[in-house]
């Protein structure tokens, strides 16, 4: 599944860049983030109960997530690799490149994600869900917008 999008932020990309890596902002942005933590530098672990429009198994969580930042040109870019693996459900493993440019309104973040479902979640990759996803993703990033800015 590939997806590729953008959102333009009222604040700095330097702003943008260090909220996309603070535990506090990213808990409060990310729909369904129980909690968030980096235990290295460069792994963050998430721990994540999803909100899930229908009751499947493998959407709702709580489930944890491995995110890897694989490149980082602070306030450029970022490249993440991101996994979960559940009992039920199946595994996600996704790659995002996230490049941020000045706007003039404050910034703009491009994405560029691809993730591999295995298992019975590999179902989600349908238009009917790649729209929840977006809307998931758009939500996360008015949330972090908002965030930036209190």
């Amino acid at each position: 599944m590939d997806l590729k999008g953008s959102y333009t932020f009222q604040a700095p990309r330097q702003k943008v860049f260090t909220a996309l890596l603070d535990p506090a902002m990213l808990r409060a942005s990310i729909p369904g983030c129980e909690d968030i933590w980096y235990p290295d530098p460069g792994i963050a672990r998430m721990k994540v109960r999803l909100a899930s429009p229908i009751a499947l198994p493998g959407l709702k969580g709580p489930y944890d997530v491995a995110v890897v930042i694989q490149e980082c040109h602070e306030p450029d870019l970022l490249v993440v690799q991101a996994g979960r693996s559940g009992r039920v459900g199946g595994s996600v493993q996704t790659t995002t490149r996230i490049t941020l440019s000045d706007a003039p309104a404050g910034s703009l973040l491009i994405y560029d994600a691809h993730a591999d479902l295995t298992g019975p979640i590999a179902f989600v990759d349908n238009p009917i869900f790649h729209e929840i996803i977006k809307h998931s993703l758009a939500t996360f990033l008015k949330n972090l917008d908002a965030a930036i800015a209190a």
